[in-house]
């Protein structure tokens, strides 16, 4: 459980970086 905990708060922040240059994207597109 530790692994997941880790891997998941590791991975968040980056997730949430990637939506907001998604979205950012989307924006600049539009």
């Amino acid at each position: 459980s530790d692994w997941t905990i880790f891997n998941v708060e590791q991975l968040g922040p980056t997730v949430a970086i990637i939506l907001v240059r998604l979205i950012s994207m989307g924006l600049n597109y539009r």
